[in-house]
């Protein structure tokens, strides 16, 4: 579990807190973060999910933001992935992320595949 705070300047504050569990090969993690500015509040909510199984480990996530600013604007962002450990310091990942924002109707697909090592 982890609390922040950080005070900007001018009224302006950001608050965030995590936690999260891991049960045997299952963990669960939730986040959530206020961001108060002069005009705008801005609330994010993320919850996220992973279970390994020998060298791989699948993850979902699932997360939405609502902005006070335009009249409730809210961004909901989903993702499914998967990493495979090559070795201690290697690890290979694919992952697909679909974003939909319902103040101009937006939605954003993206797709990553890559590779980790480190040093």
């Amino acid at each position: 579990m982890a609390a922040g705070y950080e005070d900007l300047g001018d009224d302006d504050n950001k608050f965030l807190v995590t936690a999260g569990y891991t049960m045997n090969n299952f963990t669960i993690a939730a986040l959530y973060q206020n961001a108060d500015f002069e005009d705008q509040d801005i609330d994010t909510v993320l919850l996220a999910g992973s279970y390994s199984m020998g060298n791989n480990t699948f993850v979902a996530k699932w997360g939405r933001t609502k902005d006070s600013y335009r009249d409730g604007t809210r961004a909901t962002v989903w993702s499914l992935g998967a990493e495979h450990k090559l070795s201690k310091r290697s690890s290979v990942y694919v992952g697909y992320t679909n974003a939909d924002e319902n103040y101009q109707d937006d939605s954003m697909d993206g797709f990553s595949v890559g590779m980790i090592h480190n040093f």
